[in-house]
């Protein structure tokens, strides 16, 4: 049980602390914490910057094991029932660019972060001890692609899967109580005391005392609490003539969309009904009301389809999930999600053609789109939108501009450091002159 965590010790929170820090070292708020909590001021972080063009290793080196000790005391005090004064979570209400749903954001204060990584890295190896390989979201490596490239190789192997099923919960962060993870994190590791004392810590700190969207801990901790789902589902059978078989053959999920595959649409309905009656009883969760069951079609009908001389004709039973539609023997973008991609190459060729460049902001769009596109089968599409020559016009784009952003970045580190030193030097007069 002692081998499921980890304890504290001062690597721990220097591997903390640097692993909240990375690619954050710009942000005001981080600055503001730095200056609070370690004694260097913007200027002397400004200065160095600009000596190391960046941050040197030894000024961050300090920085971090100043705050990695800031960060043990923070735990410390809090295992002797000191509360650690962390600013109130600030949720803010985004509209979701993808489907338009309202989002309740929460921002975090630094310290609210920091902990959280510790945390994290304290119960890590629980989590990879009870993370089933078929979780996809907020884990590192995986992702949309991961796990459309892992349902096809799924549906590719001599399984005998003929149907799925894909369903979700509804509210799921706002369903997943603080309190409830602790109950599972205490029983799985009893002996982690500060541990379950930051985790009762932060569950004060939580709004309604659940899981907040936008928190690095809580992605984690809904993650563990789905993974009891998904292997309670993968263990329903059921016997005939003394032999055991699972409803369903595999399962893989994407945060709390849940995709189920198996024989026959009455083993997917009984495990739907089984795992929708379990969350509710177990973990105060629901389901969402799912009858499609879908059948898939074979490799074969597959190529026969798409043979076919009317497009419309051509289309094939897929699993929607992740933004991608995944079948047997290729992997195609979600529909909605190609409209936009098409709209948006098919206006920058447009400005290409009209001005010779494209615009920094549409230069952004068709670098964060090329990665559904260049990891599916849409091979046609490249060549139709002219795909790769746009890709390498906006990556020259966004290099420009990148040099820009810099250049006016050291002269306002420039200036500030001299209006300093101007200022000190004002003052040193006038202390000589009173003197």
């Amino acid at each position: 049980m002692a081998r499921l965590y980890n304890h504290l010790t001062s690597d721990l929170a220097y591997c903390a602390v640097s692993k909240c820090l990375e690619h954050k070292w710009r942000r005001n708020d981080v600055q503001t914490y730095i200056e609070e909590w370690t004694g260097y001021s913007r200027k002397e972080l400004y200065a160095d910057e600009i000596a190391h063009k960046g941050l040197s290793v030894g000024m961050k080196y300090n920085i971090i094991c100043e705050l990695a000790c800031a960060a043990e005391d923070m735990v410390d005090g809090i295992m002797h029932g000191i509360d650690p004064d962390l600013d109130p979570v600030s949720v803010r209400e985004k509209p979701d660019g993808a489907t338009g749903k309202i989002r309740r954001i929460a921002y975090l204060c630094m310290r609210h972060q920091v902990l959280g990584h510790l945390v994290k890295l304290g119960i890590e190896p629980l989590l990879n001890a009870r993370l089933l390989p078929t979780q996809h979201a907020s884990i590192p490596s995986k992702g949309q692609t991961g796990l459309a490239r892992q349902v096809e190789r799924m549906l590719n192997r001599k399984l005998g899967i003929k149907m799925y099923v894909k369903t979700d919960c509804t509210s799921a962060y706002a369903s997943v109580m603080y309190s409830l993870c602790i109950d599972l994190i205490k029983k799985e590791i009893p002996r982690a005391k500060w541990i379950l004392a930051c985790l009762r810590v932060l569950e004060r700190y939580a709004p309604d005392g659940h899981l907040i969207i936008g928190g690095y801990l809580d992605a984690w901790l809904f993650n563990f609490v789905m993974s009891y789902a998904l292997r309670y589902v993968l263990s329903l059978s059921k016997s005939r003539r003394d032999n055991k078989y699972p409803l369903v053959i595999r399962a893989g999920t994407f945060m709390d969309d849940m995709v189920l595959m198996g024989r026959s649409e009455t083993a997917l309905r009984q495990a739907v009904k089984s795992l929708t009656d379990w969350l509710q009883r177990t973990f105060h969760m629901t389901m969402r009301t799912t009858t499609a069951i879908i059948r898939l079609y074979t490799v074969e009908e597959e190529k026969e389809h798409k043979r076919r001389a009317r497009p419309a004709a051509r289309g094939c039973p897929s699993i929607d999930m992740g933004g991608y539609r995944i079948h047997r023997s290729h992997i195609t973008i979600r529909r909605r999600n190609v409209k936009r991609i098409l709209r948006c190459f098919t206006r920058a060729w447009t400005e290409l053609q009209a001005t010779g460049t494209i615009k920094r902001q549409r230069a952004m769009q068709i670098i964060s789109r090329n990665g559904m596109v260049s990891n599916t089968d849409a091979y046609r599409l490249c060549h139709q939108y002219h795909v790769y020559e746009l890709l390498k016009v906006a990556k020259r784009v966004q290099a420009y501009w990148l040099r820009v952003a810099d250049r006016n970045r050291k002269e306002r580190l420039n200036n500030a450091v001299n209006q300093h030193r101007i200022h000190r030097e004002a003052l040193c007069r006038v202390a000589g002159a009173a003197g």
